[in-house]
């Protein structure tokens, strides 16, 4: 009888080794434009953060539970005009997808930042009762101190630069939106 020949198969060990390596590499330049784009963000002067949220970007923000800022355009249903400016009353930082409204440049066009985050470790109540010094309310600093503790990684990445450049101009939104309601809860 004559001895059967094995047929090689076609996608060799050797081939999927080299197409995993391949792989392998282009992820890993793909995470370190990634890691470029966020330190731009990041290490910005105040003045000029908005400039690079001018047209719509993704930025994916390195860290071990993902905070993905989406920036979009002004034609999105989620992107408020600057005088129609406000943080939604219940956000929640669960499992479930979480809005922050935010504008980027009042002048040129307005964009929204589209926060998903699945960091399961708060709930911030945050008291905007600005209108009114004298009844226990809270300063910017106090607000910005205590999301810095409570939720630091989301601190510094979003609400830390973009509430610095606009804090004055979002209290007086906020204060002519809401000067008959309390308070503003952010959870």
């Amino acid at each position: 009888m004559p001895k059967s020949h094995k047929r090689s198969p076609i996608i060799t060990r050797k081939t999927l080794y080299w197409i995993l390596s391949v792989s392998v590499v282009c992820y890993l330049f793909h995470l370190s434009v990634d890691v470029q784009n966020l330190s731009r963000f990041v290490e910005t002067d105040p003045n000029d953060v908005f400039y690079l949220l001018k047209d719509p970007v993704n930025l994916l923000i390195l860290h071990p539970k993902v905070v993905e800022i989406q920036i979009l355009n002004r034609h999105s249903q989620m992107t408020l005009d600057f005088a129609e400016f406000y943080m939604t009353e219940q956000l929640s930082f669960g499992n479930s997808t979480t809005l922050v409204n935010m504008v980027a440049n009042p002048v040129d066009r307005s964009v929204s930042l589209k926060v998903n985050t699945f960091l399961d470790l708060l709930h911030i109540s945050i008291d905007w009762k600005i209108h009114s010094k004298n009844k226990g309310t809270k300063t910017y600093t106090q607000i910005e101190e205590e999301i810095r503790v409570k939720c630091p990684m989301l601190f510094k990445y979003v609400i830390g630069d973009l509430l610095y450049e606009y804090h004055h101009i979002l209290m007086d939104r906020i204060q002519l939106k809401y000067s008959s309601e309390p308070s503003i809860a952010l959870m």
